[in-house]
């Protein structure tokens, strides 16, 4: 039996009244089988460092300061700057500012996220993560005319769930007898253009169709409830689209004109209801460069994240895919998942022959009006074709966790911040711990993707 640390989210006391850690373990026997195990870690104490008296001789910030010369001090991340300005001693007592904190010469160590040495404690103790990260994705469809969500669909490898809006599925006559067999007569028997038929596929084609469930709900919310409820029991590590912060914004928006709060549909009923947590951030979408021009960044490079009481952790597939790939040239023809599929040597989306030459939303219109059952295949086989790319570039099920190494996802973007956190652990097994970056400075930098490093 091996234990792995797959997933850590954290809360603080001002989200939801106790500083927490929510460690999403699995276990792994012999014969390989997964089962997801909730860990709830309250008032985790990280440490940081401060400068002995005796040796508060320099006044300029150093890279690193040897062990010997600093006293060891521990906080929850909630207090970390409280705690800290304490043992800074009197000229910072009181001082709540963290941009002040963080100034002092004297402060080692407080950089590194709690989550990142939450993680590489597991890691001691257990090893670091070997299996394959489990890839979930879903996908919604909207009818432009009267701008409801109408289809949503959520798989994996091994399932499938569509939900339906009802006034949508009626237009269908016997939907429920006709739907599996359009799968069957539609969707791709050989997904990999370039290398035929491939067992990766045929086990997923074969796992969907064999475990494909369809619900026909009276409204948009019902559908939104339904997804969500049974995404957390699906065995899913990460859930996935392509450019899903349309999605997610769409299904928030519906949530909460239902005068509900989307943390109250997305969350893990094996969590403590009173835990419940979920905030949707934008990552930044423009850049500056080293010659103070401002760029915008195009929606590939924009890195959302959302912190959510959820059994998985939402990330996107498109920004993935290009900051995998991070430091190579943009892909011809944009980021479209139709030209990203051709570009990997997978079927794109689903043409289909009688759609009268429409492009864009009338296309769209089209098969809502004329083809509706058409349409629920093309939104099944935009889910599928994402795990089927996912199945052989292995993006998200390899090359994120382990391109992010020791740090959490949500900076997956930036490798000066993935940087810091590895030569932390570097320096602390040299007996020395890393500097504190002054935030004042006017040089705080990313990870661009058109040169190597860019200011933001």
């Amino acid at each position: 039996m091996t234990k792995e640390c797959k997933l850590i989210t954290y809360l603080s006391e001002r989200d939801v009244g106790e500083d927490i850690h929510i460690v999403k373990e699995v276990n792994i026997d012999d014969n390989g089988d997964i089962t997801d195990e909730i860990k709830i870690i309250k008032d985790f104490k990280r440490p940081f460092w401060v400068t002995k008296p005796a040796f508060r001789t320099y006044n300029d910030k150093k890279e690193t300061e040897e062990l010997r010369k600093l006293d060891r001090f521990t906080s929850t991340q909630s207090k970390l700057y409280k705690n800290i300005a304490m043992r800074l001693g009197d000229r910072y007592i009181g001082v709540w500012d963290p941009r002040i904190i963080k100034g002092s010469p004297y402060l080692y160590g407080s950089d590194v996220d709690s989550r990142t040495i939450l993680k590489h404690m597991y890691n001691e103790k257990y090893g670091e993560p070997k299996s394959p990260y489990r890839v979930g994705v879903f996908d919604i469809e909207t009818n432009i005319l009267t701008n409801e969500i109408i289809i949503i669909s959520i798989m994996t490898a091994n399932e499938c769930r569509l939900v339906v809006l009802k006034k949508y599925a009626d237009r269908i006559p016997q939907l429920k007898e006709r739907m599996l067999k359009a799968l069957e007569n539609n969707i791709p028997t050989v997904a990999y253009v370039k290398d035929g038929p491939h067992h990766s596929y045929d086990k997923i084609r074969e796992g969907i169709l064999n475990n494909f469930h369809m619900e026909i709900l009276e409204t948009e919310l019902d559908l939104i409830k339904y997804i969500f409820k049974h995404a957390n029991y699906m065995n899913i590590d990460f859930l996935t689209g392509w450019n899903i912060k349309y999605d997610l914004t769409e299904i928030i928006e519906r949530i909460e004109n239902a005068g509900l709060e989307p943390k109250d549909i997305f969350h893990y009923d094996k969590i403590p209801s009173k835990y419940a947590y979920f905030n949707f951030k934008e990552g930044r979408s423009k850049k500056i460069t080293e010659a103070g021009r401002e760029i915008p960044l195009p929606p590939e490079e924009v890195w959302s994240f959302t912190t959510s009481t959820t059994n998985y952790y939402f990330i996107d597939a498109m920004n993935a895919h290009r900051y995998v790939r991070v430091g190579g040239a943009t892909v011809p023809g944009g980021y479209s998942l139709d030209n990203i599929l051709k570009v990997e040597g997978v079927v794109g989306k689903l043409k289909f022959d009688s759609n009268q030459g429409f492009k864009g939303a009338e296309w769209h219109i089209y098969m809502v009006e004329k083809k509706p059952l058409e349409y629920l295949v093309y939104n099944i086989w935009d889910c599928m074709s994402i795990l089927a790319m996912d199945a052989k570039t292995k993006d998200l099920s390899i090359s994120v966790p382990l391109l992010s190494g020791i740090s959490h996802f949500d900076v997956f973007n930036s490798g000066p911040k993935k940087l810091v956190d590895s030569i932390f652990f570097f320096f602390y097994n040299e007996k020395k711990v890393l500097g504190v970056k002054d935030p004042r400075e006017d040089n705080n930098k990313i990870l661009g993707l058109d040169s190597w490093v860019n200011k933001v």
